[in-house]
């Protein structure tokens, strides 16, 4: 009876101690996020970019990070569901995103690009390729995917970044996320 209550503890124990994901609430900004377990949330930081990006999360390996950005979208006021999501599924977003992203960094290439479903709306998803310098004249091989949804007056752009090495095996891990993006009434 001893052992069978000291194995029934341990199990208890080690139930209560396993972390779990946590869901992202921006009623601001009107979305919700997963954050997997094991990783922290991030201030976005003094950065040109700090402006629009409105949650971050740092995975447990190194250099690896998600942003959700969100923006205001005047043009998109005026249209309806349908509109833009008719222009979502011609690869609008991802065409500006990209050209967005290349303004920054030349370097930075498309490697590949589709239409996938988020909770009932349409997504623009991409994949790029680059090598960032850094300041040692050293470089590194980075690869990210980006995911791109509007809404009337509203965007929204989840991209996840990580060294190129690492990029297939976090890639299940990054879509996860994008995927539980919900768009929530904002407050």
């Amino acid at each position: 009876m001893k052992n069978l209550f000291t194995a029934l503890c341990l199990v208890s124990a080690s139930a209560t101690s396993a972390v779990a994901d946590i869901v992202h609430q921006n009623s601001r900004w009107g979305f919700e996020v997963l954050q997997p377990s094991g990783w922290t949330s991030i201030p976005p930081g003094p950065t040109p970019e700090a402006a629009t990006v409105r949650f971050k999360m740092r995975s447990p390996e190194a250099g690896t990070v998600c942003n959700v950005v969100a923006m205001d979208a005047p043009s998109t006021r005026e249209l309806t569901q349908a509109q833009i999501n008719g222009a979502v599924s011609q690869g609008i977003l991802a065409n500006i995103a990209a050209d967005e992203v290349r303004s920054i960094d030349p370097n930075v290439r498309r490697t590949s690009a589709s239409i996938i479903t988020v909770n009932g709306l349409p997504a623009q998803e991409v994949e790029l390729r680059t090598t960032f310098p850094l300041p040692d004249k050293a470089k590194v091989d980075l690869a990210q995917i980006s995911m791109a949804i509007a809404v009337p007056g509203r965007s929204y752009l989840v991209n996840c970044t990580t060294v190129q090495q690492s990029y297939e095996r976090l890639k299940p891990e990054f879509r996860r996320i994008q995927r539980s993006l919900r768009i929530v009434p904002a407050r």
